[in-house]
């Protein structure tokens, strides 16, 4: 929880430094966002991962939607 709320820091800093400096432009604020996006997934490891089941790919929004039952 605690390196989660690092990494989202660190990548919410990169971005809000990036947009607001102006001599931060082409090539360096491309160096600036690819590093921190590079950084962060091998960081947070690989048990991380969103689940996905084919068993819930039919149960998503709401069931009028679906043309399932009223």
């Amino acid at each position: 929880m605690l390196l989660e709320a690092v990494l989202t820091f660190l990548l919410t800093f990169v971005i809000t430094s990036v947009s607001t400096d102006v001599r931060a432009v082409g090539q360096a604020a491309a160096n600036a966002f690819g590093g921190t996006i590079g950084l962060v997934p091998p960081a947070r490891g690989r048990g991380r991962r969103a689940k996905s089941s084919d068993q819930n790919a039919g149960n998503r929004g709401p069931r009028w939607s679906r043309g399932g039952r009223r």
